[in-house]
């Protein structure tokens, strides 16, 4: 379904898109939430955060890379969790 919904976004009306991308701003927050990085290396975890909850990621992984879903979580914490470290 969400294969569909991605691929259909630039037909939908403006009102639905919003609410789409809103629920997954508050996903990202919510995630974001008690973090205590701050400066560059919070918004590197943030954006971390953004790719790992996209649909395209998921499917990457455990679609094409033919990771179990738990793999591709580990591999997303792990990537977050570097995204703090890196300089």
């Amino acid at each position: 379904m969400l294969a569909n919904v991605t691929r259909d976004a630039a037909y939908t009306p403006e009102a639905p898109r919003e609410r789409f991308r809103s629920y997954f701003e508050h996903v990202r927050a919510t995630l974001m939430a008690g973090r205590k990085e701050r400066g560059r290396a919070r918004e590197r975890i943030a954006a971390g955060i953004a790719h790992a909850i996209t649909f395209p990621t998921w499917r990457s992984l455990v679609r094409e890379q033919g990771l179990e879903h738990g793999e591709a979580v580990k591999v997303m914490v792990s990537m977050v969790g570097r995204a703090g470290a890196a300089k």
